[in-house]
């Protein structure tokens, strides 16, 4: 069994919803929300992708927003991007607790950030709000990655608390000023059992509204408090709230090594802060779109989903972009899914698209309102099963053993249009030592297949071949050799502009078109489609001319009857506005009456507002009074308790001794 074979055996992405989850990497992880924050979530995940590459991995959880919306915002990123879309189920305990205080899942609001409880719970893990923005690396960040450091969070200590804890503010030290902007958690570690324990000693009020309510804060304080986490100040981590003329570094102001800006407000109103620190290029913006293949570059594969392996290539991710823009409109097949980085670029080129693939590693998700149908099954029983045809089929495979190709061959050939193309890729894996023994696809190479005429491709490793129908002619591929790199850029720049606006349009009218060539031809197609026009044509013609005729009866029999309502309204006028002028009188009438009563009811109310001052200074005056009562008594109760130790307790001593004599005494003489 060759080493490809053994690791389909064991990918965990079989036995897994959600591969991503069992990985033990570091990983940096955003809240993103229906929010007007897209941008700034978008920077600071393209920014931080930059900053530490592939020695962390990335996670975007969302809440109430559209595939559509999170694809865009992930299409800065240069690494792998998990994206998390959240229910309920993510954390089952804490959405249990919101709805019993009458929370709806819409109104979860703030609470979204703790589920799940860890997106990777045996790595060390990085949780953000959705606008915060890293622009640099921590002291301790080498000792974070290695899983050796401690456990943090910020801290904003310039902050006025009262009322940021919501009811929980009695539960919290006030002097340490905890706030949940960055969580930082070394492995393992589990805080949702200390949200959960006080929760449960005081539930929240009925009626929680997570979206406004900030008693959230005052659960994260306490737990993190409870866990002794280290606490990094605003001088490091700086406030760039919306509402704010100056960047807030809190008590100490700048630190020597400020590695990041939370743009607080971003999701209600425009950021100032951040236009400014944009386009002074302290944090990442661009001011176009990155062309197709590098919008989903957040769906390349570097292992951590499932079986070790990687993404296409980018030349030969460019050869097959180019080539399905000639099959635009038709059906296109992708075997080999992965996380749906080829199968969104064909999406997006206007193919009609079907992708199969032995388990989901969250392509389904992924590829979400693209109008992809993703198919979960082994390749060769999905081409036993169906009778479709398809115009271009793409075979990227981690086992290619010659048992798998001896299978496979014979039934892609049997689903391939008379002019389409079947693009396979690792035909030269073998050539690499580590999977020598990946020859499946060697003697395609080598020779073409009867009845086949082939195109090798050994560069860039690990190579391609496509094959089409010998006597077909072969289209050109365009594609332009890697030594060509400025050129091959600019050509596929042009390319994914000029047709990725298309892409809605196509995939419209590519399922009429592939049906109707399909059965008839393209000539035949276009002569039934010119003969339906130019009879409907004269339908409509006719239908007009008859309408044209009805309209006009239509119209004056509407004039008939506009004169005689005229009349009927000229007099209906008159009536109303004698009644009206009667109505006026009434109505000043009791628009006096009115004004009469709010002028009383406002002297009522500033009696009141005066009996209300007076009472708040009766409480204040009482309140002083209760403490300083309070505070004699504790110093009576304190003369007490010495009085009681050094006279009180010893006399009762003497006079229990004294008692005790007396009692023996009496005892003698009862006893003579």
């Amino acid at each position: 069994m060759s080493v490809a074979s053994e690791l389909a055996e064991v990918d965990i992405a079989r036995a897994s919803s959600r591969p991503f989850s069992l990985g033990t990497r570091p990983v940096i992880r955003w809240i993103k929300g229906d929010g007007r924050d897209d941008e700034v979530t978008r920077s600071a995940i393209a920014q931080a992708t930059r900053i530490f590459g592939d020695r962390v991995d990335y996670c975007m959880c969302s809440a109430g927003i559209s595939a559509a919306r999170a694809r865009a915002i992930l299409a800065w990123s240069d690494q792998p991007v998990e994206w998390w879309p959240l229910g309920p189920e993510d954390n089952l305990q804490l959405a249990r607790v919101l709805m019993a205080a009458g929370c709806p899942v819409d109104a979860f609001g703030y609470w979204w950030k703790w589920f799940p409880e860890r997106v990777r719970p045996a790595a060390p893990e990085w949780i953000l709000d959705g606008d915060m923005v890293i622009t640099g690396k921590p002291s301790w960040f080498d000792e974070w990655c290695a899983g050796t450091d401690r456990l943090r969070i910020s801290q904003y200590d310039s902050w006025d608390i009262d009322g940021s804890y919501g009811e929980y503010r009695d539960f919290v030290d006030l002097k340490k000023k905890l706030y949940s902007g960055l969580v930082s958690l070394p492995p393992d570690l589990s805080y949702l059992p200390y949200m959960l324990e006080l929760l449960a000693i005081k539930p929240l009020a009925f009626g929680h509204d997570g979206r406004v309510n900030t008693s959230e804060q005052g659960i994260i304080a306490f737990t993190f408090e409870a866990l002794n986490a280290e606490p990094f100040p605003l001088a490091e981590f700086p406030f760039a709230r919306a509402y704010d003329a100056e960047l807030n570094y809190g008590m100490k102001g700048p630190a020597e090594n400020v590695w990041g800006y939370h743009f607080s407000y971003s999701f209600r109103r425009e950021n100032a802060h951040f236009q400014r620190l944009t386009s002074e290029g302290h944090v990442s913006w661009r001011d176009d779109e990155p062309p197709l293949i590098e919008r989903f570059n957040w769906l390349k594969n570097f292992g951590q989903w499932g079986i070790p392996g990687s993404s296409m290539v980018p030349g030969c991710t460019e050869r097959v972009s180019i080539l399905a823009h000639q099959y635009a409109g038709r059906r296109v097949l992708d075997i080999g899914t992965s996380r749906g980085r080829l199968a969104a670029i064909l999406a997006a080129q206007g193919c009609i698209l079907t992708t199969v693939d032995q388990a989901d590693r969250g392509a389904s998700t992924n590829l979400m309102q693209m109008g992809v149908q993703m198919v979960v099954s082994d390749a060769a029983d999905f081409l036993r099963r169906v009778d479709d045809q398809f115009a271009m089929i793409v075979v990227d495979l981690h086992d290619n053993s010659e048992k798998v190709w001896a299978e496979l061959w014979p039934l892609l050939g049997d689903h391939v249009e008379s002019d389409g193309s079947i693009l396979l890729y690792n035909s030269h894996l073998w050539q690499q030592p580590y999977w020598h023994e990946e020859i499946g696809l060697r003697w395609i190479t080598e020779t073409s297949p009867a009845g086949w005429t082939t195109e090798v491709f050994p560069d860039p490793t690990p190579g391609m071949v496509i094959c089409r129908r010998a006597g077909q002619n072969a289209a050109p591929s365009k594609y332009l050799p890697n030594s060509d790199d400025a050129v091959k850029t600019k050509v596929t720049a042009a390319l994914a502009a000029r047709f990725a606006d298309r892409h809605t349009e196509l995939q419209q009218a590519g399922q009429k078109a592939a049906e109707l060539l399909a059965v008839a031809g393209h000539k035949a197609a276009l002569d039934t489609a010119r003969s339906e026009i130019d009879a409907a044509q004269a339908s409509l013609i006719q239908w007009l001319n008859e309408a044209k005729s009805d309209l006009a009866a239509r119209c004056r029999e509407g004039e008939q009857l506009i004169s005689q309502y005229a009349v009927q309204l000229t007099q209906l006028v008159n009536d109303v506005r004698s009644e009206a002028t009667e109505g006026e009188r009434r109505a000043a009438a009791l628009l006096a009456v009115a004004q009469s009563g709010i002028e009383e009811r406002e002297q009522q109310i500033d009696h009141l507002k005066s009996e209300l001052a007076l009472l708040r200074e009766e409480q204040a005056a009482f309140e002083t009074l209760v403490r300083t009562q309070l505070e004699e008594l504790r110093q009576r109760l304190g003369t007490l308790e010495t009085g009681a130790e050094t006279w009180l307790i010893p006399t009762l001593a003497k006079h229990s001794a004294a008692l005790q004599r007396r009692r023996k005494r009496f005892g003698l003489i009862r006893f003579w």
